[in-house]
């Protein structure tokens, strides 16, 4: 895969009026998630992509990072280091609430999935997986952890171009593999991206095979970031978030969800 990253360079460059007089006020990491309230009072996720069996670090300035402005750490996007990066998205993601034409939602509700489906779920969904199995798709799951029933990452070049749908985490965007992901996605009629670590950015996907973004937005900005700090998965995270979907571009063959 190439090392350009157009996609996070986009989504700094598109939120950073909106970072521009704003600090990071409280920053969290814990097992899952990271977490970065700004002094505005808005608070964003993203998950931890920490390289598990390497060697031991510590965030740079790691105890002194509250009060840094938010440009500085969300600048931290674009580094290599999946754990700087994803501070940086948690900070992003602060900045970026869901637009007005949002709508509250779970994916599942908005989707229509038919019977000979090819579904590629590029991240590990489990609660999707009865949706997708009960209206009879078939589904490859791709993920970089050998988990059973999954297929290795490195299989997207040959799951991704035949799929119908591909349901992308927006994880991909720590470790720089989007661009890449959904350059193998441009025939599926759906494109999702999915995840707490979702930008609601809608214009940094113009261009791009993507037709939804599903994300959350944070409800309760000091019980998620108690959560955070316990080392909780999305599972714990409850009504500290509310689900948001915004549909970027119609599918070929679907009703409009709010029709």
């Amino acid at each position: 895969m190439s090392t350009s990253s157009p996609t996070p360079e986009r989504l700094l460059a598109a939120l950073a009026p909106r970072l521009d007089g704003r600090d990071v006020l409280d920053l969290r990491v814990g097992l899952l998630y990271a977490a970065a309230r700004l002094s505005d009072g808005r608070t964003g996720l993203a998950h931890l992509l920490a390289d598990r069996g390497g060697p031991c670090r510590s965030l740079p300035r790691a105890g002194s990072l509250a009060g840094t402005p938010a440009r500085d750490l969300a600048e931290w996007l674009l580094s290599r280091d999946t754990a700087r990066a994803s501070v940086g998205l948690a900070v992003l993601n602060a900045a970026a609430p869901a637009p007005r034409e949002s709508i509250e939602a779970d994916v599942r509700a908005l989707v229509r999935i038919s019977g000979g489906d090819r579904v590629a779920m590029v991240g590990y969904f489990a609660p999707l997986l009865p949706w997708l199995r009960e209206a009879g798709a078939g589904v490859d799951i791709l993920e970089l952890r050998p988990l059973p029933g999954t297929r290795d990452a490195h299989e997207a070049a040959a799951v991704l171009p035949a799929c119908d749908i591909a349901l992308v985490t927006a994880t991909a965007l720590i470790n720089h593999t989007l661009d890449d992901l959904l350059a193998l996605a441009v025939r599926a009629r759906e494109v999702i991206l999915l995840g707490p670590s979702t930008p609601m950015v809608p214009e940094i996907f113009a261009g791009t095979p993507v037709t939804m973004l599903a994300g959350v937005e944070v409800t309760d900005s000091e019980r998620m970031l108690k959560l955070v700090s316990e080392g909780a998965s999305t599972r714990e995270f409850g009504d500290a978030v509310r689900k948001v979907c915004l549909r970027l571009a119609a599918s070929p063959g679907q009703a409009d969800p709010a029709a």
